[in-house]
């Protein structure tokens, strides 16, 4: 019934797991987080990351920007938070993944090549299993890697982790095979890799495409269309929810980048990537800032990483050359010169590369880009190597007393080499640390208030944020840990905000926080005069100079109170609270009383306007980033008969900005209140920090959802509905010309009430109810403004579950049935 478990697969299993474990534990320990550089920090905040992905509008970089390329990192995103909810703490998920993304990318490697083996050199198992489980550890544990993971692991490692899986499913043919269910795996595979970096994958398909074309003797695709058509559009399916906000968006989702920074950043990136670097796997351009750099410049380290180099070119040796060794050969000829980018020799070539193939500029990062595939062709080609010194033994045996020394050799040099790995030295001290309580105690506390607001943090870094928490306790990186930290939009100096201010002089922050909805800052105490880390890293933010300065500044203005004073940081209060979506102070019609506005944020990307009392023209504020992407839809406004406040409640931790009782009366007279919501009873599961993790702290009973009070004529009503999710699917938008940029960054609506809903209005009759006349000859009305990619998201996740979830039953049904 169970075929038996080859042990040489099982001793080669066990190999790399020790090994692994090993180096997860000797470099991460088991009490600190793994945080920091682009991303890691936002792998601790996984609820937080959750909505950051599934919003086709990052709110939390305030103001705002388009997110639509997120949804690569969702599958990933989606993994860690599954992982947070059914217990397990950040600090073990980030073992979890470091140990992961050095045990898959062996074993693939170890299963890729062993699979090589039996195809082209009829070799069996234990004949190729030392050859394999040395190709293994050598992709687990060289130069590249050690630059790789000493970050914290993100979704972009998945190329480097999938990529020997990938050529192994494609070498067996599951894209092609008879079975449905081996091309449903290869697909499901596939759709992973997609998590990676979008031009690793372009690499890796064009990679193929290349072996298809010219090195594989019968091509099969070309022979087999019919059998890979299927492939193609079962991969087409279950990314749907990838690619369709994508090009819906119609623009590049990672912005226009001048010609002149991406010369600056080819530049940068080719200082370091001399040949002799490239090959030993090493080229970094910011290489000196490692710890184990001075380990790699040492002579041991130099030379057991060519001898490495020699070991996999030995099959050069050989009378008869296979087409599958020529491949990998190659292969890492060709994507070792494109590493090299634009250091010489030959760098005219690559200049000409990079300035007239179109979009190539994604590959500027050369190193990181191009040096992967390196690593793998060349853990492949000592793996052949070695199969034919075994062959070499065989025809000689008076040599066979030599042939476990001979043999061992390479798995020698591979752990001399891998030192750092061993000796805890890959990952980085400064990405090794404690969050304090203190700031996720803030985040509880902001978590509970119900008001739409914004942080700004200052002082205001150059790019990303370093943070002192003492005892040498750091974080550093380049993404701006406030966001998630805080769980709220924060306006911060970041490589992603637009228009980012750059200065620690509250003056000049005056505009955004009178045209924001900036409701706290949080001044650091915790950010560094000085910092130095470790070799080559040094800085001079002047945070307790800058901190000095901006106290005094903000403590002695009345408009800001101090509410928070902890070790690392204070909290003031904006007393002038703009909210997130207002109207402007005068209308454009003179004379005529500005509208009363009530509103839900439904998520990132949708909002619910109710709009009381207007009369002539006005102008509808929205307080994010301008994006054409962003539309209001008029839509069919039903009061509610609910009136009834006998079951309201101020909910806890809401005092300040939640209306009372008497006063939502007064706003129900005045007929600002659409809804008070189902009445039914509801709940908040009030949250609490400790063990290293959230944990319930009480229930709180309401019926009445929140309603805010009255901040500049707009109230915040969360008993709105929150409608479908393509409620507005075949509404037709304001016009385009009604939409434009204000203060700097907004996006405002010009709405005249005569044309939307007056004698000059272009609905027709049945449409007209859309509006309410009062009796003042003003109207109410409501509008949903929406950031209409998010629907074409919510369109692709529903094709790619749907279809994801029929092709798992499919596959359980078909192994049951043995098809």
């Amino acid at each position: 019934m169970f075929k038996r478990v080859n042990p040489y697969h099982f001793y080669a299993l066990l190999i790399l797991a020790l090994v692994a474990a090993m180096v997860t534990l000797t470099n991460l320990g088991v009490t600190k987080e793994f945080i920091g550089d682009d991303a890691g920090v936002g792998y601790h905040y996984s609820e937080t990351l959750a909505k950051y992905a599934s919003s086709m509008w990052d709110s939390y970089a305030f103001p705002g920007r388009s997110n639509v390329i997120s949804t690569i990192g969702l599958i990933n995103i989606g993994l860690i938070r599954v992982l947070n909810q059914i217990g397990l703490t950040p600090i073990v998920v980030d073992r979890l993944y470091y140990f992961l993304a050095y045990f898959v990318s062996g074993t693939g490697l170890y299963f890729f090549s062993s699979s090589l083996y039996g195809i082209f050199f009829a070799s069996n198992t234990k004949r190729a299993w030392i050859g394999s489980v040395t190709g293994g550890l050598l992709y687990m544990l060289n130069n590249f890697t050690m630059v790789l993971l000493s970050f914290p692991p993100t979704s972009y490692v998945y190329s480097y982790m999938l990529l020997p899986w990938m050529f192994l499913l494609y070498l067996k043919d599951f894209h092609i095979g008879d079975k449905l269910w081996k091309k449903i795996v290869f697909s499901i595979l596939f759709l992973l890799f997609l998590s990676g970096n979008p031009s690793n994958t372009i690499s890796i398909v064009f990679l193929l495409l290349i072996y298809e074309l010219f090195f594989r003797e019968d091509n099969r695709i070309f022979k087999r269309w019919k059998q890979f058509a299927p492939t193609i559009f079962i991969i087409l399916l279950i990314s749907t929810y990838i690619y369709l906000p994508v090009l819906g968006n119609k623009v590049n989702p990672y912005g226009v980048v001048s010609d002149s920074a991406n010369r600056i950043s080819i530049q940068f990136s080719s200082a370091t990537t001399s040949l002799s670097n490239l090959l030993r796997m090493r080229g970094h351009h910011s290489q000196e800032s490692f710890v184990f750099n001075d380990f790699l410049l040492s002579h041991y380290a130099i030379i057991t990483n060519y001898l490495l180099m020699l070991v996999g070119l030995l099959f050069l040796l050989k009378n008869k050359i296979k087409r599958i060794e020529i491949f990998f050969a190659l292969t890492f000829l060709f994507y070792l010169f494109l590493s090299k980018a634009e250091h010489i020799p030959f760098s005219w070539i690559n200049e000409l590369i990079y300035s007239r193939v179109p979009l190539f500029e994604m590959y500027r990062a050369s190193y990181f880009k191009f040096m992967y595939i390196c690593t793998f062709s060349l853990s492949i080609l000592v793996s052949f190597s070695l199969l034919e010194i075994d062959k070499l033994f065989v025809r000689f045996p008076l040599l066979s007393p030599l042939r476990k020394v001979i043999i061992v050799l390479p798995i020698i040099f591979i752990l001399v080499g891998a030192k750092p790995f061993f000796f805890g030295e890959v990952v980085r001290a400064i990405h090794k640390t404690t969050i304090p309580i203190e700031y996720h105690t803030l985040k509880t506390d902001f978590d509970i208030k119900k008001v739409d607001f914004s942080v700004l943090s200052l002082p205001q870094l150059p790019s990303g944020q370093v943070l002192d928490w003492g005892s040498g306790n750091y974080y550093g990186g380049f993404a701006h840990a406030d966001m998630f930290m805080l769980g709220r939009p924060t306006w911060s100096n970041g490589w992603f905000l637009s228009n980012a201010i750059l200065s620690n002089d509250l003056a000049d922050y005056r505009e955004i926080l009178s045209t924001s909805s900036i409701k706290y800052i949080i001044l650091h105490k915790d950010v560094p005069e000085k910092y130095s880390f470790q070799i080559g890293m040094k800085g001079d933010p002047k945070g307790r100079t800058n901190y000095n300065r901006l106290n005094k500044q903000i403590s002695m203005d009345e408009n800001y109170r101090l509410v928070s004073d902890t070790r690392f940081f204070r909290i003031f209060e904006v007393n002038n609270f703009l909210p997130h979506i207002h109207v402007t102070k005068y209308t454009i019609d003179s004379g005529t009383q500005a509208p009363v506005l009530e509103f839900k944020k439904i998520n990132s990307s949708k909002y619910r306007v109710v709009v009381h009392k207007a009369l002539g023209k006005f102008s509808l504020v929205l307080s994010e980033s301008f994006n054409k992407g962003w539309r209001a839809y008029p839509s069919k406004l039903v009061p509610s008969s609910n009136t009834q406040t006998s079951s309201y409640k101020i909910l806890d931790g809401n005092i300040e900005d939640q209306v009372d009782e008497e006063e939502l009366r007064t706003f129900i007279d005045s007929g600002w209140i659409t809804t008070l919501g189902d009445s039914k009873e509801k709940e908040i599961n009030h949250q609490k920090w400790a063990e290293n993790k959230e944990r319930s702290d009480y229930i709180e009973k309401y019926n009445i959802d929140f309603i805010s009070k009255n901040f500049l004529n707009t109230i915040q009503n969360d008993n709105l509905q929150d409608g479908s999710i393509f409620e507005t699917l075949f509404k037709k938008p304001m016009s385009d010309d009604s939409h434009y940029q204000v203060d700097t960054y907004s996006n405002v609506w010009t709405i005249d009430t005569n044309k939307m809903c007056g004698p000059d209005s272009l609905t027709n009759e049945a449409d007209t109810i859309k509006c309410i006349k009062n009796s003042d000859g003003s109207y109410d009305f409501e509008v949903v403004i929406e950031f209409w990619p998010q629907r074409l998201f919510y369109l692709g996740l529903i094709i790619s579950g749907t279809s994801l979830i029929g092709l798992l039953v499919y596959v359980f049904i078909s192994r049951r049935k043995g098809l």
